[in-house]
């Protein structure tokens, strides 16, 4: 994707690699200041929703340090890291950080909401950057996926099934 502006370009390049049970969406986004003095400041946004195991309402999100955020749902899960480190991030249920993000005020993210979960987790990352002229601005992000394999699947479930039996037969 590539959109230009009178002051800056922009440009975000996909890359997905994966196998069976793993994929890796890396996202790259450039920002060329054309500007040979001005400096321009961009408030960058990143939101996702992922519902994990095919539903909504029983995710947990975490922020893992200062450029990562977890959310799993059972034995399903992504993890979003960044580069550089976001200015802010948050973790919060749906609709909460979106309903922000599109109303018509500004609005910055919440850095003090850290873990949400379980339920509808969402989570944002913010970056808050200055970029001098005729500088660039890089930005990547990666979110690796993790889908048990079927096997692993079934495995659970007959583990879980023979525990619910042992307890109907003690009850």
């Amino acid at each position: 994707f590539k959109w230009s502006h009178t002051q800056f370009d922009l440009s975000i390049r996909y890359i997905l690699t994966g196998g069976t049970n793993q994929s890796d969406l890396a996202e790259v986004v450039k920002i060329v200041n054309k500007s040979p003095t001005a400096r321009i400041g961009i408030s960058l946004f990143e939101y996702d929703d992922f519902d994990l195991n095919g539903t909504a309402g029983g995710d947990t999100a975490t922020k893992l340090n200062s450029s990562t955020i977890r959310q799993t749902d059972g034995p399903f899960g992504v993890t979003v890291g960044a580069t550089p480190i976001p200015s802010i991030m948050e973790v919060a249920g749906f609709p909460s950080i979106l309903n922000n993000l599109i109303d018509q005020n500004v609005d910055n993210l919440d850095p003090t909401l850290t873990t949400f979960g379980p339920g509808d987790a969402t989570f944002g990352m913010q970056w808050n950057v200055g970029i001098d002229g005729g500088q660039t601005f890089l930005m990547s992000k990666n979110k690796i996926l993790v889908v048990p394999e079927p096997a692993t699947m079934a495995a659970l479930a007959i583990g879980l099934a023979a525990v619910l039996a042992r307890r109907r037969r003690k009850a």
